[in-house]
C-alpha cells in the first residue's frame, strides 16, 4: 500500500510543511525454493573432497542432476552426475581459487553456488 505523511520542519522558528509519499513495492528477496534451496555444498572452503547433499527429500526422488564446476574464466573443470542423496567428489587436482558450482535438473532448472578452494 502507499502511505502519505505530513512532515513539519521547525528551523529557528521558521516552520515548513512537506508531504512525503512512501510507495510499497514488490521488490525484495524472496525465500529460496525448489532446486535453489535443495542442495548443500560442503565444506566450503574445500581442499581435497567436496560433498554435495540433496537436502530436499522431494528433489532426491526426482532423478539425477548434472553437476558442473567452472573456474574463474568459465572453463569446466569437473562435469559429473548426482544420482544419490550424498555425493563426494575428489577435487585435489583443482588449484586454489573461486569456482562456480552449477546443478541442473532434468527440467533444465538450475542453481549456482560459489565454491572456494583453499590450498
Amino acid at each position: 500500500t502507499t502511505q502519505t505523511y505530513m512532515v513539519k520542519q521547525d528551523i529557528c522558528g521558521v516552520i515548513k510543511y512537506d508531504t512525503v509519499v512512501v510507495y510499497a513495492s514488490g521488490v525484495g528477496i524472496g525465500s529460496l525454493s525448489g532446486v535453489e534451496a535443495g542442495f548443500k555444498i560442503y565444506p566450503n572452503p574445500a581442499n581435497e573432497v567436496l560433498t554435495i547433499e540433496i537436502a530436499d527429500a522431494e528433489l532426491s526422488r526426482s532423478g539425477s542432476f548434472k553437476l558442473q564446476i567452472a573456474n574463474s574464466v568459465g572453463q569446466y573443470v569437473l562435469i559429473d552426475e548426482l544420482k544419490i542423496k550424498h555425493s563426494s567428489f575428489n577435487i585435489q587436482h583443482l588449484q586454489g581459487g573461486i569456482y562456480l558450482v552449477t546443478i541442473t535438473n532434468t527440467k533444465n532448472e538450475k542453481t549456482i553456488k560459489k565454491l572456494v578452494i583453499a590450498k
